[in-house]
């Protein structure tokens, strides 16, 4: 078993690895861990303790393209504070960071990361480019978040803590076919939310408790949504790799209508009201009509979601761009990564 102090240490010994992904975000994540245990939840903390940072990792490429631009560097730096709900605004600044990498891949000049005011929302660019002067509003996507999503968190954390019990500890999961259909919105599902959760806490107390030989069931859990029950089975095996398998996957093919659905219209959702907010945000900023104004979207997919569903999510980018030039000709919507700039 590693303390909680013991993983500090190794988060920290490895990002002085970095020396510049280092400065970026050493201060903050260290008020956030003050905050409480979750911090052993967060992305970049799982990110450093599975080593997958590298010299050409994406986030080393990043650092590399805004550190010599100090005054840049300070303003995102500073977006990251730890009273703020950290682990979600930390997707939102690696964003914010992929979006200065294609201003300056696309030559733009002048590039300015706009200070946040609680006051009056701002973009979060301005640049200019060949004489024309451009606002920029980065909205981060991220692919649907869904119970799975909530429980490689929590297992990822207690596999860094209990690396003895879990290193060779593989996951089987079925679920009913509700699970699906299933999107956590925290106002709306917040009994059943802190329900499986709690079912897991019970599952990992479980597991840390027993002598485990070749398989064990984990009790399932079961809870009623919207007058239909929603059941979990867990089994754990020995001798396998560790991670989850998710047992619904090995029977669905990627192509399947139904899972194509499940991917893309929480897509389609989130992306509509993005869009929405970002562009009040731009026309409230630029009321008088000055700039060229990009809505950038970012898009971090997971797995089979970002593999297979890009060429789809890139079409219903372009087609909301279609539809925005209905409101206003000087308006653009982007998707990074795929999109050319400006």
């Amino acid at each position: 078993m590693k303390s909680l102090d013991e993983l500090k240490k190794d988060v920290f010994d490895k990002l002085a690895q970095f020396p510049k992904i280092e400065a970026f975000f050493k201060d903050s994540l260290e008020e956030r861990i003050k905050i409480n245990d979750n911090w052993i939840e967060n992305a970049l903390v799982h990110v450093v303790l599975k080593n997958y940072i590298a010299q050409d990792h994406p986030l080393q490429i990043l650092m590399d393209t805004l550190y010599a631009d100090e005054e840049n560097f300070e303003t995102l730096r500073n977006k990251l504070r730890s009273q703020d709900d950290y682990d979600q605004k930390m997707n939102d600044v690696l964003a914010e960071l992929n979006g200065y990498y294609h201003l300056k891949k696309a030559g733009f000049k002048e590039i300015k990361a706009l200070s946040e005011d609680r006051k009056q929302k701002k973009p979060d660019f301005s640049a200019e480019k060949d004489g024309v002067y451009y606002l920029f509003e980065l909205k981060n996507l991220r692919s649907p978040v869904d119970l799975f999503n909530v429980l490689l968190d929590k297992y990822y954390a207690r596999m860094f803590r209990f690396p003895e019990i879990y290193s060779n500890l593989g996951f089987d999961i079925t679920s009913s076919n509700t699970w699906r259909d299933f999107t956590f919105d925290p106002n709306k599902t917040r009994v059943l939310y802190n329900n499986c959760l709690n079912w897991l806490i019970s599952a990992f107390k479980t597991i840390e408790s027993s002598t485990i030989d070749e398989l064990i069931i984990i009790q399932s859990f079961e809870d009623k949504f919207e007058n239909e029950i929603f059941r979990i089975d867990c089994k754990l095996r020995r001798g396998c790799p560790p991670g989850m398998i998710f047992g619904f996957k090995r029977a669905i093919c990627i192509s399947d209508p139904r899972t194509r659905r499940d991917n893309l219209y929480p897509f389609i959702k989130k992306i509509v009201a993005k869009v929405g907010d970002g562009i009040d945000q731009l026309l409230e900023f630029d009321q008088v009509n000055t700039y060229k104004k990009y809505l950038l979207i970012n898009w971090q997919g997971s797995g089979d979601r970002r593999v297979f569903y890009d060429k789809e999510c890139h079409t219903i980018v372009k087609q909301i761009d279609i539809l925005v030039k209905g409101i206003s000709d000087n308006i653009f919507v982007k998707l990074l990564d795929f999109d050319t700039l400006p």
